[in-house]
C-alpha cells in the first residue's frame, strides 16, 4: 500500500518589528512563505506550488499579506485626522467635533480649517436642531429628524 498526498507547509522567511495595523502599534512580526509538498509515506519530497506570503504578529496574533511590512506609523496629525473622519461620520455635529479639536490645544482658526478639510461639502443640516453634519450622516443625534443638503454652514467652517 503506498501512502501519497500533499500537505502545505509554512517556511519562514525573517522577523522584526513593523507597525501592526490590528494593534495600531509597533510590534514584532514573523514572516513566512506557505508552499504545498507532495509527499510520499509523510515525507516531503517536492514543493509543488508556492501559495504565498503572510506577515503574523506575534502580538495579537493577526495575520496579514506581507505589504503589511511597507506599512508606515500614522503621525500625530494622521492619527488626528482620522479620528476627526471618525467622530464626523459617527454622526458627531461639526459644531461639537470642533469644540473637541479645541479643547485638545488646537488654535479655533486651525480647528475652523481642519474641521473643513475632514467634513468636506456639501454639509447636512437640520433645520430643527441647527445641527450641520458630514455628507455621509443621514439622521440629526439631537432629534433623530432628516437633514437637507447644503454648501454653506452659517460661521461653523
Amino acid at each position: 500500500m503506498i501512502i501519497w498526498g500533499s500537505r502545505s507547509r509554512h517556511i519562514p522567511l525573517g522577523q522584526g518589528q513593523f507597525f501592526c495595523p490590528r494593534c495600531q502599534a509597533q510590534r514584532e512580526y514573523s514572516h513566512s512563505r506557505v508552499a504545498r509538498y507532495f509527499h510520499l509515506y509523510f515525507i516531503p519530497l517536492f514543493e509543488m506550488g508556492n501559495l504565498g506570503e503572510y506577515v503574523a504578529c506575534l502580538a495579537c496574533g493577526g495575520e496579514f499579506g506581507a505589504e503589511a511590512l511597507n506599512q508606515h506609523q500614522p503621525t500625530q496629525g494622521e492619527q488626528l485626522a482620522l479620528a476627526t473622519r471618525r467622530d464626523l461620520d459617527g454622526g458627531t455635529p461639526l459644531h461639537m467635533v470642533k469644540q473637541k479639536l479645541i479643547n485638545g490645544g488646537m488654535q479655533p482658526q486651525m480647528a475652523k480649517q481642519f474641521l473643513a478639510l475632514a467634513a468636506e461639502s456639501p454639509l447636512g443640516h437640520c433645520p430643527k436642531c441647527n445641527f450641520y453634519y458630514r455628507h455621509t450622516v443621514q439622521v440629526c443625534s439631537g432629534c433623530g429628524g432628516g437633514l437637507r443638503t447644503t454648501k454653506e454652514s452659517k460661521g461653523i467652517l
